[in-house]
């Protein structure tokens, strides 16, 4: 495992000592993992951050205080799982026609899934199918792949792109230039709308005060996230986190397909 600040996933999924947030707080550092191991195109690790990740989201799901949330939020956990998945596939270069072939794949599934976590065997083949995509057509310059691994790590602190052209020894105008054609945007949107991303999940999936929302997403203060955040998304984050629950209660009513309305 990477340098963070939890012990090990055998230690993990049940044990009395983690609260909601600090399953959250695993869930946060299994993805950055996932990320690594999707960019890297690295199969083995990726399946077992998966496997992981399915643990902790399973776990944070059953422990949620609010049990007649807990079936949509499940969905929405899984539906989370893939649609990173397929974000990174993306970062590492993915086609777009194999991407929407994943896609329309786990959809698929998902729809008529009575229970989400249970697709984790079929997931794990699309997985498997986009590395298998990464690995024999590597669309990213080895700059710009260093440059996305120090944001992924590095994303909850001040970031300059002048630090990291230093530590890949490339020029900072160059990188730039690199970073903006390969990944058709800029280096400091980038990193805001992965900042952005991430203060949603926190706002969607965890009991957690404003600051610390913003702090754990990379931005110096409530204030500052406050106005990026409306900016970004027309709403401020308490106006989303409302949102978001609100959601919870209505996802995916009607979209149960027959197996799932024989089960109820």
């Amino acid at each position: 495992m990477t340098d963070n600040n939890y012990t090990h996933m055998d230690s993990c999924p049940g044990g009395p000592s983690l609260d909601q947030t600090q399953l959250l707080q695993v869930r946060f550092y299994l993805s950055k993992e996932l990320e690594t191991s999707i960019c890297r195109g690295d199969l083995e690790n990726a399946l077992k951050n998966l496997g992981e990740l399915f643990a902790v989201a399973q776990e944070y799901v059953q422990r949620y205080d609010e049990p007649e949330l807990r079936p949509n939020l499940a969905r929405l956990h899984v539906a989370g799982i893939m649609w990173h998945i397929l974000r990174n596939a993306n970062t590492a270069g993915v086609s777009t026609e194999d991407r929407i072939t994943a896609g329309d794949a786990f959809e698929s599934m998902f729809v008529r899934a009575s229970d989400p976590f249970a697709l984790l065997p079929d997931i794990s083949r699309q997985l498997r199918f986009l590395i298998g995509k990464i690995n024999s057509s590597k669309g990213l310059s080895y700059h710009v792949q260093r440059t996305l691994q120090y944001i992924w790590d590095n994303y909850r602190n001040p970031i300059c792109l002048q630090d990291i052209a230093a530590e890949i020894n490339v020029n900072p105008s160059y990188l730039s230039f690199l970073f903006h054609k390969e990944m058709k945007i800029s280096f400091s949107a980038y990193v805001l709308e992965l900042r952005i991303e991430w203060a949603k999940r926190l706002l969607a999936e965890a009991n957690m005060p404003l600051l610390n929302v913003a702090l754990e997403s990379g931005f110096k203060n409530q204030q500052y996230f406050t106005r990026i955040f409306r900016l970004e998304t027309g709403m401020t984050p308490r106006e989303f986190r409302q949102a978001a629950r609100a959601a919870a209660m209505t996802a995916y009513d009607g979209s149960a397909g027959p197996a799932d309305k024989d089960a109820m």
